[in-house]
């Protein structure tokens, strides 16, 4: 995922289960267990509002720096120079057969002219893009 210039903030299943723990909601229990689930389930649907809320605000606290770093690093892209800083653009297809396509260009303009020849069936989306090739 990180090579295709995706963020990932984790949070780890044991961190996870050590939370719920804390509030009486066994959540690692063996693979086979058919018991354990079931009660699982109905000690969190008796937890309080409040105690939930303490769940979310203890599971977030790992991940909320990385995830606000992630996002404000986003949110402080200069979009007017975007363009000029453009080296790649990846973009992924994916067929009703559930393929996926991977489509590599080194320019805006390549890639959406390779969508085009992909739609060249379709005049009224040809046109409009080839009149936008300057």
């Amino acid at each position: 995922m990180r090579s295709f210039g995706i963020d990932i903030v984790e949070e780890t299943f044991a961190h996870f289960a050590s939370v719920l723990g804390d509030y009486g909601v066994v959540f690692d229990w063996p693979e086979r267990d058919r018991v354990t689930p079931a009660r699982s389930l109905e000690r969190f649907n008796l937890l309080t509002e409040a105690e939930r809320e303490g769940i979310s605000r203890e599971l977030a606290a790992n991940i909320s720096l990385p995830l606000r770093a992630s996002v404000g690093q986003v949110l402080d892209t200069d979009m007017s120079t975007l363009p000029s800083r453009i080296s790649n653009v990846e973009i992924i297809l994916q067929t009703d057969q559930n393929e996926m396509v991977l489509l590599q260009r080194s320019s805006v303009v390549e890639s959406i002219q390779a969508l085009t020849r992909l739609v060249s069936d379709n005049p009224d989306i040809s046109d409009l893009v080839a009149g936008h090739r300057g």
